[in-house]
């Protein structure tokens, strides 16, 4: 049976991206539990990021950055990984919270948020 899709959203290039309950429940919130009250920032990543990096780990990955104001630590950037190996939708394959940039390619910054 396929997994409960809790989130269903848009990133910054206007694709689908899901997250489905056990990847929330049974990997994010128990392998980086600070993210349990923090579902909102993870969708505000996703939707809005400050920074968009090719993975240095799996070609078809990309990893988002954004500092949120309202989650649990706004000095910190929200990290989600988002996995595009459907054409057709991104899924989210975990998120925590991180200090500086790390875990992507040197030379991979593919986006970066427009300034107001």
């Amino acid at each position: 049976m396929k997994d409960d899709i809790i989130m269903s959203t848009y990133d910054y290039k206007n694709r689908l991206v899901q997250l489905d309950n056990k990847t929330f429940k049974k990997h994010i919130c128990i392998g980086h539990p600070e993210m349990k009250d923090n579902y909102y920032s993870i969708k505000q990543c996703t939707e809005t990021p400050d920074f968009v990096y090719l993975s240095n780990q799996n070609e078809n990955r990309e990893v988002f950055y954004a500092k949120v104001e309202t989650s649990t630590y706004p000095k910190l950037y929200t990290k989600v990984i988002i996995d595009y190996s459907d054409p057709k939708k991104g899924t989210i394959m975990s998120s925590w919270f991180e200090k500086t940039i790390t875990g992507v390619r040197k030379e991979g910054l593919i986006y970066v948020k427009p300034k107001k």
